[in-house]
Parts: C-alpha cells; structure tokens; sequence
C-alpha cells in the first residue's frame, strides 16, 4: 500500500515558484518520479510534450491561410452629396467597408440579394432580407458596415437613406467590380 504525505510549500500560493512546486509535487506522486533531482525547465518539457501528444500538432505547426486579397481592404465614404467612390474595381477577397459620413442613418442595399450573399462573406451589419436584398442594418453617422467580396463578378448596390443626391439621380449608387 502506497501512502502520500501531504507537503507543505513554502511559498504563498499564486506565485509562479509555488506552482512550480505544486505542480512538481503533483507529477511525481502521479508518476512515481523524483523531480527534485530535475530542474523546472525538465519538468516543463515533460508538460509541453504531454499537451503536444493530447490535443496534436495540428493547431501547433499550422501554416497560416494564403488567399489572395485576404487582409486587403478599401472604405467606400457615405456622403450627404453621394458615394465615394462610386466604382470600384478589387481583388477577390478585398473587404469594402462603407463609412456614413452623413448626419442621418443609412442603408446599404444588393438588389441581387442571393447572389452576394453566396459570393462574399464576413458581412458587418449585413442580412438577407425577405424581399431578396441583401442589406445592411440602418447604422448611424461614423459607423461602418463592411463585406469581403470573395468571388470575381459586378455587384451593384444603393444607399438608402441620408443622401440630398447632389449629383445627379445616380449619386446613392455604387458599383464593385471583383476580378
């Protein structure tokens, strides 16, 4: 029969030497070694290869994502007079992120609602509407709604609300041409 004596540490609990100790004391009662004899740097080797052999490798030596236009980004600004600009021209994978610059709420709207919800991903404040629109939530001035256009292809898009269309008829319209 095995009997275990509890040690007391000497130094105060939540410092790193007395969980070096704690921990020390811990895996040679489980293991039946000697870790006096070995330094905490042996010790945390033992730990390390035990969490490599637990959970894998695979997160550990992970390469990162490469896909073009992955971190690329381009603010199209929401002004009283229209959009700025109005056509754009990205690389897949770009995020476009529109900034209100007005005094008032605005909309974002994609008349081809299921098509850019297919074909982009990451929406901020963006949904797919009950009347096929994909469509941003109404945000106030200084805020921003922003979408990663993965897939080559023109999308159109309408701003809906705070504009005084300076320019013209067209001046709530945007293009993004993805190549």
């Amino acid at each position: 029969m095995v009997t275990f004596m509890k040690r007391e540490s000497a130094e105060p609990k939540g410092t790193l030497r007395g969980s070096l100790k704690g921990m020390r004391a811990f895996w040679s009662r489980r293991l039946d070694i000697n870790l006096k004899s070995r330094s905490p740097l042996w010790a945390m080797s033992g730990i390390c290869l035990l969490v490599i052999l637990v959970f894998g490798s695979q997160g550990l030596f992970a390469q990162p994502l490469e896909a073009p236009g992955f971190g690329k980004s381009i603010i199209v600004r929401i002004e009283p007079r229209g959009v700025f600009p109005p056509e754009l021209s990205i690389s897949a994978g770009t995020t476009v992120i529109w900034l209100n610059g007005t005094q008032g709420h605005v909309t974002v709207v994609f008349s081809q609602g299921s098509d850019v919800a297919v074909r982009c991903q990451a929406p901020t404040r963006f949904f797919l509407a009950p009347d096929g629109t994909y469509t941003s939530n109404t945000y106030p001035p200084g805020a921003v709604a922003s979408l990663a256009c993965l897939q080559p292809g023109d999308y159109r898009y309408f701003i809906s609300g705070a504009l005084t269309g300076g320019d013209g008829a067209d001046a709530g319209l945007g293009t993004i041409t993805v190549r």
